[in-house]
C-alpha cells in the first residue's frame, strides 16, 4: 500500500508526517530512546516483522533520526541522533495526553525529572515561560508561506477560533 505524501502542504506538521511516516516509526523511536537499541530487541518488543522494521529503520536513518551505535555497523544497535532526540518533546506531550485522556491521569510509564519529581509535559511559551493553553495563541501565515497558499489560508481558516 502506498502511503499519502504531504509534499504539497506548506505546513510543518505535514512535513513532519513525511519524515515520521507511520505509527511504527514513533514506537521504534520511543524504544530506542528508552534503551532498546538492538534490531532483535526492537523486533521482539514491538512484535514487528523484520521486513517492516528494516524499512522503518532505513527510513529513520535516511532522515537523520537514528544511526548505528558503531558507524556503518547496524548490528551494533541504533541510537537517536540529535535530530531524533529533539522529537522527545513531542513524544512527552503524546504520553501526557494519553495518560490524561486514555488512562485516567496515570499511564503505564512514570517519568522522573532530574529534580527528583514525577513529571508530565506541558507546552510553554519560549519567550515568557507561561503555559500555552487553548485560545492563548494567535495563528497567521509567515513569510515562508507561498502567496497562493496565503490566499487559501485567508479564505478557509477562521482565525478567531485559535
Amino acid at each position: 500500500m502506498t502511503r499519502t505524501r504531504f509534499d504539497q502542504f506548506p505546513c510543518s506538521i505535514a512535513q513532519t508526517l513525511n519524515v515520521i511516516e507511520d505509527q511504527w516509526a514513533w514506537l521504534i523511536i520511543r524504544d530506542i530512546r528508552m534503551g532498546n537499541h538492538r534490531f532483535t530487541g526492537l523486533q521482539q518488543a514491538l512484535g514487528i516483522s523484520k521486513k517492516v522494521l528494516t524499512a522503518r529503520l532505513n527510513a529513520l536513518h535516511q532522515h537523520g533520526l537514528v544511526e548505528p551505535i558503531e558507524a556503518g555497523i547496524p548490528r551494533s544497535g541504533y541510537r537517536l541522533t540529535q535530530k531524533g532526540q529533539e522529537l522527545m518533546g513531542i513524544m512527552q506531550m503524546m504520553i501526557s495526553w494519553g495518560d490524561k485522556w486514555l488512562y485516567g491521569g496515570s499511564g503505564p510509564i512514570t517519568f522522573t525529572h532530574t529534580c527528583g519529581k514525577t513529571s508530565h509535559a506541558k507546552v510553554v511559551c519560549d519567550q515568557c515561560g507561561e503555559e500555552i493553553l487553548p485560545g492563548s495563541m494567535q495563528v497567521s501565515p509567515s513569510d515562508q508561506m507561498p502567496e497562493s497558499d496565503r490566499e487559501k489560508w485567508f479564505r478557509y481558516f477562521d482565525l478567531s477560533e485559535t
